[in-house]
């Protein structure tokens, strides 16, 4: 069962025309950049007239109260004049003519006995409504005389500028509009148009990294869409060069893996699916490469599944790389092997690489050395008790034999001895040799048998490393033998 390919698609993936999908994405894009720049001309453009429009309005409110100070100062003394002199044809002049002035919609006048005098027309809420006290200076004396009222409205020219901000918005409509068309062209040329040049370069090195370098054909150079065009053709190198070794690794691998006549399997340790096999494990295990591809480890693994999960975790935590199993084969035969296993990246997931080594005959010769180890052992053990009832015999023999013949050879030499005490100086001297020859030989018999004694308990004695002169012992031996050849 192969792997599934657990990553997601790209989001702008380009299909099997990348010419055609190029072409929709660039329309989409352009219409985008151009919807933006439209909207945000627009929205720009509405802001500023409303600002135009509000400063306007602020104007013309300034201008009206810019009048109504200007009346104050030039139109109450003549009022009071008139009012003082009871002159009405004077005071409806007067009235007339402030009346007149811009931004000025209604003038009352309103004497000291209440009579009123108007001018213009009268509003319910007016904008700005300002009452002046009307004095006449009699004998330096300010005396009151009336009181003006004055009135003023930018509902007029309100209404001018309502009647031309439909031209005013058409007109920046179209201004903006050619404006947002300018730059959108501006920006196509300068920018989108090589950033798709850009685009489609990188589908192609995505198809194959074997391209020339990427020129963008445009007047401005060394600027930061060069600094783009120079870090593409790096990485075209680099891709190109890291695309040529992974080639040839995965071919050596590929070579490594189907040639090879080691038995090699790729496994799942999630469900212990074999995802790949090389030809020597399908001759191995006696079966078609496909179908053994169709199999899981525990199909041919004699252990039980709860083991096999144990071993494969251990092999991908890496713990053991190393174990031993019986594999059954196509025939029915199980056979010994011992699997290499180690983890390994392999089409985007975690798997088991093992290398399987048929150790069958190598486990029976393992077996026939135990057996062999042991029967050595139990006639080792057989030989040192013979051995030790030898010893036993040849110590018993050794004592047996010092004690018979130590006592003679003490008679020889005790008589000997007593030989020569009484008799010796009646002897010849050839006598008196063989006599010392007799108690010399008795002597060295004597050291003889408690050699043999001596050699009968060194079983029983712990041996001690020492230094022997064998020159000397050598000359010893040949002196002693030298006189027996002269005797």
């Amino acid at each position: 069962m192969a792997p599934t390919d657990q990553t997601s698609p790209p989001l702008l993936a380009p299909p099997d025309n990348p010419a055609s999908w190029h072409g929709s994405l660039r329309r989409r894009l352009d219409l985008r950049i151009f919807a933006l720049v439209l909207g945000f001309s627009v929205v720009l453009s509405l802001v500023t007239t409303s600002v135009w429009i509000w400063l306007a309005y602020r104007d013309q409110v300034t201008v009206i109260a810019t009048n109504i100070d200007r009346i104050q100062s030039g139109f109450v003394a003549p009022l009071a004049q008139s009012l003082w002199e009871f002159d009405e044809e004077a005071l409806a002049a007067e009235v007339k003519k402030i009346v007149s002035q811009p931004g000025i919609d209604f003038v009352q006048v309103i004497t000291q006995t209440g009579k009123i005098f108007t001018a213009g027309r009268q509003l319910e809420h007016p904008l700005i409504s300002r009452t002046i006290p009307i004095s006449f200076n009699y004998l330096d004396r300010p005396v009151p005389v009336g009181t003006l009222v004055i009135v003023g409205d930018s509902r007029k020219v309100l209404a001018e500028i309502g009647r031309s901000i439909g031209p005013i918005y058409l007109f920046q409509l179209i201004m903006v509009g050619g404006v947002a068309s300018f730059f959108f062209l501006l920006f196509n040329r300068m920018i989108t148009q090589h950033l798709f040049d850009i685009s489609r370069y990188l589908v192609k090195i995505g198809v194959s990294t074997e391209q020339p370098r990427l020129v963008l054909h445009r007047r401005r150079r060394n600027d930061e869409l060069d600094l783009v065009a120079d870090t593409v053709n790096a990485m075209r190198e680099d891709l190109y060069a890291a695309q040529q070794a992974l080639l040839e690794s995965e071919e050596r691998y590929r070579t490594m893996f189907e040639e090879s006549q080691a038995v090699m399997l790729v496994i799942d340790p999630h469900d212990g699916s074999i995802v790949d096999a090389n030809p020597a494990a399908a001759a191995y295990y006696g079966y078609p490469l496909d179908q053994l591809m169709t199999f899981t480890i525990s199909m041919i693994n004699t252990q039980t599944v709860q083991d096999i999960e144990t071993d494969m975790q251990s092999a991908v935590a890496e713990e053991i790389n190393s174990f031993r199993f019986r594999h059954r084969l196509a025939s029915g035969e199980e056979r010994d092997v011992q699997v290499f296993s180690s983890p390994i990246s392999y089409k985007g997931g975690e798997y088991l690489y093992s290398i399987i080594q048929d150790i069958t005959e190598r486990v029976q010769a393992e077996h026939l050395i135990i057996k062999l180890n042991n029967a050595l052992e139990q006639r080792v053990a057989e030989r040192t008790a013979q051995l030790v009832a030898a010893n036993h015999e040849l110590e018993a023999f050794s004592y047996s034999v010092s004690h018979d013949l130590r006592a003679p050879v003490r008679h020889i030499s005790a008589f000997a001895k007593m030989l020569a005490e009484a008799s010796a100086p009646s002897f010849s001297a050839e006598s008196q040799h063989f006599l010392q020859r007799i108690l010399h030989s008795s002597a060295l018999m004597g050291e003889m048998i408690e050699g043999l004694l001596q050699i009968s308990r060194l079983n029983r004695t712990p041996l001690n490393l020492e230094s022997v002169n064998l020159s000397g012992l050598a000359g010893e031996i040949a002196e002693s033998c030298s006189a027996e050849s002269t005797d």
